[in-house]
């Protein structure tokens, strides 16, 4: 019993609370001093507590010079000297040991393993820092930060844990901790930044893009990543724009220098999908195409696949747009603006709290405002009735690591509406004179369009294997029409001229214009990943999309009188007056496997099943698969393959600028289906610069085109098409001078009651040189040359040659016969016989960042030179 109560005495004094004092820095000095000496000595000094077994520290001995040093910093030291560990229980007893290294143990009982999660911040600006290095202490483990810097690390043996944390212009810090559950939350740590003096380096602050850090995109040919900063900096006219920044991009084209339509390698515009936030988005445009309704402050990330692109995307046959919203920040409140020559926009967003982040993000152009200040100091002899706004709300709530929920809203509007009043004149003979009368024709024009977006989701994330997101959202586009009149009598009118205007108006009105077209998508779906082990990744999940397409107009030709050569509305051959209604229900299940062979190659297959209702295909199977072979550090080789179908599409292909496009359904029949074939190589001959080639070939099948339409629906016929292309890219990051090129060989056919043709798609050949030059006193020039071979067009007039022989004198005669525009209205063969004229285009600005303590103000100054070479 006497025994019994000196253990238990022993015990509790062991666990007594420690008295050490946290703010305690003292001076370390030992050579080569027996290890339990100076545990004893830091006892002493710091007011420590330990409990160790001797056999551990005996035989070792510390050499250790350090001034002004908290205990734990000492500590820390030492084990690095040693194959010891520490741990400070919540009593204050530190606690030293050993990792035990037994083979057999080992065998018997595995220990178990965490997964570590943490952001860095740079201390000043309070912003993720993306690709600081992470070494795990000990070991030749570790990881690198992502864009936001954040950081998972996995497989960490249960026990002490030293990170270390190193990167280029910031001092090194280190965390000691100790890993004793499935997932670890460590601090946020802040790194200090500093200057190194000696050889020019090169530092940079943000990820170096010239690498995609995500697997799934990494491992896929055809994919650019673009982050905010890159959207801005790319150069533009009036002001940041995504998809004029997406035309810089190999493989991506316009119609022409007006439009914000992108032809993605032989693809038309209704090919690409476009997202938000993994929301479908139709009709992305403002003003007739010729601006994104993207406001690009309110963008994270933009995921560009041009090809070869995954299973979990459906019902397009080109391209994937996938745009990524903001959605967390290092501060509690932050905004931005900007006022152009375009629009004025504001963005404000911030972190509440560790659980609430909110975004706000609107912008109005003022062009019908500044037209009516022109008008009235006479530079212009009317205002232009336009403006468009658009507006996004988001915000997302973390209870917890492993949830986070979201909603998003997003609003755009454009207006062009305006009345005019017309007052009648009568021309009186006797005497001769012209009288205004006291009534007048107005006429009230309307025309609206916009998108309507909303949407939330659910995401939830263990830390260690399994993500899963459910998503649901309602996208809608519309766009309406209205011309009316009625007339209107002045209150000093005549009776006569009263009961006149009641009669005109009592009649029956037969050329006001209606237009109403209306897309409406309520869509659920599924999202997962889960990572089986450290060689397959699966990854799977479900849509269910409900669609309809609500379309009608009346008295169309009033506003279509300047024909089918120049304008397209809606779609070719639209007919006075037209109604359309379809409610399409969309089903699809994908399955895909990140397939990891030793250390050299990843394979991507996967599959994906469609359903789309009122198609004369009941299922349709879509096989994909991405391989990637990493040859060394420096060369991968990339080859995609897969089938895509699409039920709904636009059909326009004629005229030299085009409305608001409109889609229609497949239904009735078969699914339009594309090929991809891609192969390319990834070179790195220097961490600073990169060169790819990527070859491709594209075909299209069971393509429609209408020329004809009755009032329900159009005529359509069945076409086919190709389209192939070589893409040389090189890009270079530099200190003072970063710049990008890309030569682009590329041609685009279509087949209709089999006659081929170029399409306008089709432009032969490109090379643009793109960059960004750091002047001194934080100017930024940014550049931008093209120059391209003309794309093929549709004439409207044109000549041809004849050429005739004189037999008894041997002359040749050539003669230009002069085809006019009705006869080449009925040459369906000499579709886009027509050349643009060789074309360059030079676009230059500059950006001044003036910067005070809590503000940053950029001017920019833009200028673009165009000219063309017959």
């Amino acid at each position: 019993m006497k025994y019994i109560l000196i253990m238990i005495f022993a015990y509790f004094v062991s666990v007594s609370p420690c008295n050490a004092q946290e703010d305690l820095h003292v001076s370390v000095h030992y050579t080569n001093t027996p290890l339990n000496r100076v545990l004893a000595d830091l006892q002493n000094r710091y007011a420590l507590q330990f409990s160790y077994v001797d056999q551990i520290v005996s035989g070792q001995s510390i050499t250790l010079h350090k001034k002004n040093i908290p205990w734990r910093e000492a500590l820390r030291l030492i084990c690095i000297q040693t194959d010891l560990h520490f741990q400070r229980l919540s009593s204050g007893v530190i606690v030293l040991f050993k990792k035990t290294n037994d083979p057999v143990n080992d065998k018997a009982e595995k220990p178990p393993a965490a997964v570590v999660r943490g952001i860095v911040i740079d201390g000043h600006t309070r912003e993720g820092l993306n690709l600081v290095n992470i070494t795990l202490g000990g070991t030749l483990r570790g990881g690198v930060t992502n864009d936001r810097g954040e950081f998972v690390l996995k497989n960490i043996p249960y026990g002490p844990v030293a990170l270390f944390f190193r990167m280029m212009g910031y001092e090194s810090d280190s965390v000691i901790f100790f890993a004793n559950d499935p997932v670890v939350n460590i601090d946020t740590l802040s790194l200090k930044s500093c200057v190194f003096r000696g050889e020019d380096i090169l530092i940079t602050a943000k990820k170096n893009p010239l690498v995609v850090s995500d697997e799934q995109l990494r491992l896929q040919p055809s994919v650019i990543v673009l982050d905010r900063q890159q959207i801005n900096r790319k150069v533009a006219i009036l002001e940041p724009d995504l998809f004029r920044a997406l035309q810089t991009l190999p493989g991506i084209t316009a119609p022409n220098d007006f439009s914000n339509e992108l032809y993605v390698r032989g693809g038309t515009p209704d090919q690409n999908l476009i997202s938000l936030d993994r929301m479908t988005v139709y009709q992305p445009y403002h003003l007739f195409g010729i601006a994104g309704i993207f406001n690009t402050d309110m963008i994270d990330v933009v995921n560009i696949s041009t090809g070869g692109f995954s299973a979990q995307y459906g019902n397009r046959m080109s391209s994937v747009i996938d745009v990524r919203s903001r959605s967390e920040s290092q501060r509690k409140f932050a905004g931005s603006g900007t006022v152009s020559l375009l629009s004025s926009k504001l963005t404000l967003d911030g972190q509440i709290n560790d659980q609430w982040y909110y975004l706000l993000s609107g912008r109005r152009t003022y062009l019908d405002q500044a037209s009516v200040l022109v008008k009235k100091a006479g530079l212009i002899p009317e205002s232009i009735p336009y403006h468009f706004y658009d507006f996004m709300a988001k915000t997302v709530y973390r209870p917890s690591r492993d949830h986070s929920f979201g909603i998003t809203g997003f609003f755009s509007n454009d207006d062009f509406s305006y009345q005019t009043k017309d007052w009648i004149e009568w021309y009186f003979d006797n005497p001769p004179r012209l009288v205004k009368l006291n009534y007048a024709l107005v006429g009230k024009n309307n025309f609206l369009w916009g998108n309507r977006i909303l949407g939330g989701y659910w995401e939830f994330n263990n830390q260690r294997n399994w993500l899963s997101r459910f998503t649901v959202f309602y996208s809608g586009a519309v766009n309406d029409l209205r011309f009316d009149s009625y007339y209107f009598y002045n209150r000093s009118a005549q009776d006569s001229i009263k009961h006149l205007v009641d009669s005109l108006n009592a009649l029956p009105k037969t050329d006001n214009v209606n237009v109403d077209n209306r897309i409406s998508d309520l869509t659920v779906r599924w999202d997962s990943e889960l990572e089986l082990n450290n060689d397959h990744k699966l990854l799977f999940g479900f849509q269910h999309s409900n669609i309809r397409l609500h379309y009608g107009w009346e008295n169309l030709d009033q506003v279509y009188e300047l024909g089918n050569r120049y304008f397209q509305i809606f779609f070719d051959v639209p007919p006075d007056s037209f109604r359309y209604r379809r409610s399409l229900q969309d089903y699809s299940f994908y399955a895909e496997d990140i397939w990891r062979l030793g250390e050299r190659w990843i394979i991507k297959p996967g599959v994906r099943l469609e359903h789309f209702s009122g198609s004369k295909s009941s299922w349709a199977v879509s096989p994909r698969i991405s391989v990637r072979f990493d040859y060394n550090e420096k060369i991968a080789l990339k080859a995609a393959t897969g089938i895509y179908y699409q039920s709904l599409f636009s059909s326009r292909e004629r005229g030299f600028a085009g409305f608001l496009e409109i889609p229609f359904s497949t239904s009735g029949m078969p699914l339009q289906r594309s090929a991809h074939y891609i192969g390319g190589l990834e070179y790195f001959p220097r961490t600073e610069l990169k060169v790819t080639g990527e070859a491709y070939f594209k075909t299209f099948s069971r393509l429609s085109r209408n020329n004809a339409t009755t009032n329900t629906s159009p005529i359509w016929k069945r076409g086919k098409g190709h389209a192939w292309g070589f893409e040389l890219t090189w890009k270079k990051m530099g200190q003072k001078i970063s710049w990008e090129g890309y030569y682009v060989l590329s041609m685009v056919t279509r087949s209709f009651e089999n006659k081929t043709y170029f399409t306008n798609c089709d432009q032969r050949h490109l090379i643009s040189v793109s960059g960004n030059y750091n002047m001194p006193k934080k100017w930024i020039l940014d550049f931008r040359w093209t120059a391209s071979s003309g794309r093929a067009y549709r004439p409207v007039n044109y000549y041809t040659p004849q050429i005739s022989l004189d037999p008894s004198s041997g002359d040749v005669n050539m003669y230009w016969n002069y085809i006019s525009n009705s006869v080449a209205d009925k040459l369906d063969h000499l579709y886009y016989y027509g050349r643009m004229p060789f074309y360059h285009r030079l676009d230059i600005s500059l950006v001044k960042t003036i910067r005070y303590s809590k503000w940053t103000l950029k001017p920019r100054l833009s200028s673009v030179v165009v000219t063309t070479v017959r």
